[in-house]
């Protein structure tokens, strides 16, 4: 996520996650193909209202995702406010389908019922009828049916404690609300070593991970987390391992301090990647039952998952974690992948192996697709986002039939 002319852009493409939903709706739920992009109402979870002020007048709201029968607020960037006078909002298929005249507050409002669900584009026009800018915006049908974080496979790289400007105001509430409209139910968090004990002796009183646990927890999500760095005062000067010991140490203060917020996690990521490390496989076994130990040390009914390897997990990584014993220090095996959907089978055969019959998550998922770099902000042209919108379903789909139990698209 990343701020532009006074919006907040959402990595990972607006427009074409919109779409997905959609298409993930009735291919994975077996929802009528109309039912788009469905959010959940399950009355057991805090209800997700669109944005008001205190007059009762529709508010902006992240994204300009809301539910079907809400008005849409939409917030002009301020460079161009003064020469929008209309925004227009066109459908998937280029079609002009409704417009809205711009107040003297910046803000143009399409009154309630006036978008049908689904994704639009949403063009600035000038008094001459000129397009000045543009974003996009969607309308979601509610859910049809109870939701429970527990029993849905469909879950989401959320990264809110990094991606969630600190000095946007409300920017982390807003990455966790297109969460839940989404209809995720476990969402993945980072955090840093460092800034959560900055030497041996001290914990930061409260930091950034715990108000963004917090929300996240609040709104019904439940969270996986994982880190990957070392403070200094762990590094010993001649380049050799960290000391073990300090792994426990964090682990077990981790689980105890997060204990009831974080659902899940995971000790290290991509450990064999040069830019995580560069790990050998018996360092990452030796780690993982250290990280193993201290987080149930702390609490002992934490799920613990293994570090997931960057890449294609390969025969002699998989060996090495068998040989080593270490399927006796994980409850959950995850791994990587950015692959295209059809290997999967062929893909993932090294993991299931090394898994030995624990369930499998992939908490980083996805394919790239280039952008074309016709855009300044990095947003696909329309062609491409539909594209991606339509792979985004067969991913979830197929790595759910090649074993997967859970499955974490990366990045919102």
């Amino acid at each position: 996520m990343r701020m532009s002319g006074g919006r907040i852009r959402f990595r990972g493409n607006i427009q074409a996650w919109v779409m997905i939903w959609t298409a993930l709706v009735s291919l994975l739920l077996g929802w009528p193909s109309r039912c788009v992009c469905q959010a959940p109402s399950d009355p057991a979870v805090p209800p997700i209202d669109p944005g008001t002020n205190a007059n009762d007048v529709p508010a902006a709201v992240p994204g300009n995702v809301v539910r079907a029968g809400e008005p849409l607020a939409v917030a002009l960037p301020g460079g161009i406010a003064e020469a929008v006078s209309r925004v227009e909002a066109y459908d998937e298929t280029g079609k002009a389908v409704a417009d809205a005249a711009v107040a003297e507050n910046g803000v143009a409002v399409f009154g309630r019922g006036t978008l049908a669900p689904g994704w639009y584009q949403l063009r600035y026009k000038n008094t001459a009828g000129e397009s000045v800018g543009s974003t996009t915006a969607a309308v979601l049908m509610p859910f049809d049916r109870p939701w429970n974080p527990d029993d849905n496979p469909i879950a989401v790289d959320l990264a809110v404690s990094w991606l969630a400007p600190e000095d946007v105001p409300d920017s982390a509430a807003g990455l966790v609300r297109l969460a839940r409209m989404a209809g995720v139910g476990w969402v993945r968090d980072r955090l840093r070593w460092r800034e959560i004990q900055p030497d041996p002796d001290t914990w930061a009183e409260t930091t950034r991970y715990d108000a963004t646990a917090e929300l996240q927890k609040n709104s019904g999500l439940r969270v996986l987390s994982v880190f990957h760095d070392t403070p200094a005062w762990t590094r010993p000067a001649d380049g050799s391992p960290v000391d073990l010991r300090h792994v426990y140490r964090f682990c077990a203060g981790l689980s105890r301090r997060f204990k009831g917020r974080i659902d899940a996690w995971e000790p290290w990521n991509e450990a064999n990647a040069g830019n995580f490390g560069g790990w050998p496989i018996h360092h990452m076994c030796a780690w993982q039952k250290a990280a193993y130990m201290g987080f149930k040390d702390g609490d002992p009914a934490i799920p613990v998952c293994w570090q997931p390897i960057g890449g294609i997990n390969t025969p002699s990584q998989a060996k090495g974690i068998l040989e080593g014993g270490v399927a006796s220090y994980f409850d959950i095996f995850t791994i990587h992948s950015y692959d295209w959907a059809h290997s999967f089978a062929s893909l993932w055969s090294n993991a299931l192996q090394a898994a030995s019959g624990k369930p499998l998550w992939i908490t980083e998922i996805d394919r790239g697709i280039a952008g074309g770099l016709s855009d300044p902000l990095d947003d696909l042209p329309l062609d491409r986002a539909l594209l991606k919108a339509k792979y985004i379903p067969q991913e979830y789909a197929l790595a759910m039939v090649n074993g997967a139990a859970r499955v974490f698209h990366f990045i919102l």
